[in-house]
């Protein structure tokens, strides 16, 4: 240390406090927003629902009960327990500026519920670990017959 209170000559003790107080408040920050805690423990038991808007009527004889789900990456997000096919429907714009709901020809809206083991971290469930079931999310999904996009459409514990 000199006599203008600098180590080395060159930096002085408060810049180097100021530095290393810098450092551990962006590893603070970083923590905080990149790390998930754990808040219950895995294979906790969840359903919810997928919906698949405007399918074929082949496409909606593959998707079985009992068939297990993936999504992209190879990632089992659960067991299909229940399948519900509903016509498709679409709203239209009439001459006179109302609107109409109509059936969409030869198009289908599938739900699907799914049965999957969970792990409930930073106020989310996420369905094999990896699928985070946010209502509304939009995902692709796959089972060893058909390939699709859903909304997740609700969450029960």
């Amino acid at each position: 240390m000199d006599e203008n209170g600098r180590l080395f000559g060159a930096i002085s003790l408060i810049d180097v406090f100021v530095i290393l107080l810098a450092i551990v408040f962006v590893v603070a920050v970083y923590v905080k927003s990149n790390v998930k805690e754990v808040t219950s423990a895995s294979d906790e038991r969840v359903t919810y629902e997928i919906l698949v808007e405007y399918v074929r009527k082949s496409a909606t004889e593959t998707l079985r009960p009992g068939d297990t789900i993936y999504t992209v990456g190879d990632f089992n997000v659960g067991t299909i327990k229940d399948v519900q096919i509903n016509s498709a429907r679409s709203s239209i714009a009439l001459v006179d500026g109302s609107i109409k709901s109509v059936d969409v020809m030869d198009r289908y809206d599938v739900t699907i519920t799914i049965e999957a083991p969970c792990t409930f971290t930073g106020g989310c469930y996420y369905a094999g670990g990896y699928l985070a079931l946010r209502t509304n999310s939009y995902s692709e999904f796959y089972t060893k017959y058909n390939y699709f996009s859903a909304y997740i459409a609700g969450v029960t514990e």
